[in-house]
C-alpha cells in the first residue's frame, strides 16, 4: 500500500529556503503549519467567491500576511 500524503510528506518535497505560492489550496494549512515555521517564505492567496471563506485562513493562522 502506498504511503498517504501528509502535510509533512509534501513539505519534505519542497527544497529548503524555497519561496512558495499557496494558491487555492484550502485554508493554507500546509503553508502556515509546515512551511512558514521551517524557514520557507512565500505568499498565500485565497480564491473563493465567499468573502468569509476567503478571509478564514487569516483568522486561523496569524502568520499569514493578507494579500489583496
Amino acid at each position: 500500500m502506498s504511503q498517504p500524503w501528509t502535510l509533512e510528506t509534501v513539505a519534505a518535497m519542497v527544497p529548503h529556503g524555497s519561496r512558495v505560492l499557496d494558491l487555492g489550496c484550502g485554508v493554507g494549512k500546509l503553508f502556515a503549519e509546515c512551511l512558514l515555521p521551517n524557514g520557507f517564505s512565500g505568499t498565500y492567496v485565497g480564491v473563493d467567491n465567499d468573502e468569509s471563506l476567503r478571509n478564514l485562513p487569516f483568522k486561523l493562522y496569524k502568520t499569514l500576511d493578507e494579500v489583496i
